[in-house]
């Protein structure tokens, strides 16, 4: 009888969908990372926050600690540096549903493109 109780303590926990140790569970937290592409409607460099229109959703987006700032090329160093109305890249994740920013780049200004149709070369 001692042997069909032992087994009935622990085949139970496992049948209850258990198990026999008593590890502790991690929660999972799962990070998505999300690129913006759009335009700066608002900046509020000392709080370490701004706000890029895209189409016509506007994201809220709080800098990261970690936040790195445009390419070589840009010479982008700062968030101050940015001015309403420039086109960037943001790099961001999100976090419990606020957008973390971890890379700025500045997208440059698009040429504007001639008026004038190029003329047909003759047949």
């Amino acid at each position: 009888m001692k042997s069909g109780l032992l087994l009935l303590v622990v085949v139970a926990p496992i049948l209850m969908g258990g198990s026999t140790t008593r590890a502790a569970k991690k929660p999972i937290v799962e990070i998505r990372v999300k690129t913006i592409i759009g335009k700066i409607m608002t900046l509020d460099a000392p709080a370490g926050k701004l706000t890029v229109r895209v189409k016509d959703l506007a994201e809220n987006i709080t800098l990261a600690p970690d936040c790195k700032f445009g390419s070589e090329e840009d010479g982008l160093n700062s968030l101050s540096e940015l001015k309403d109305g420039e086109q960037v890249i943001v790099t961001c994740t999100d976090e419990q549903g606020r957008l973390l920013a971890h890379r700025i780049t500045r997208l440059k200004p698009k040429k504007a493109r001639a008026t004038e149709p190029k003329p047909k070369p003759a047949r």
